[in-house]
């Protein structure tokens, strides 16, 4: 799912980030929080990624 707006969403499937010291995995199950999106470089950033990142990922929109 490509996340256009900052908010909470449901991790789908497990995956792995990684920044220039440090790789994670945020698992499936989990909540993440997107506070910002740059619809130019079709980035995001968010409290558990680290880093930007790209916009396509396995999650879904947490309701309310």
């Amino acid at each position: 799912m490509e996340i256009r707006q900052p908010g909470k969403y449901k991790v789908k499937k497990t995956f792995t980030i990684r920044n220039a010291t440090t790789i994670s995995k945020i698992k499936k199950g989990d909540e993440i929080t997107i506070t910002q999106v740059d619809k130019r470089g079709h980035k995001i950033l968010g409290t558990e990624t680290m880093d930007w990142m790209p916009w396509d990922l396995p999650v879904e929109p947490v309701e309310g």
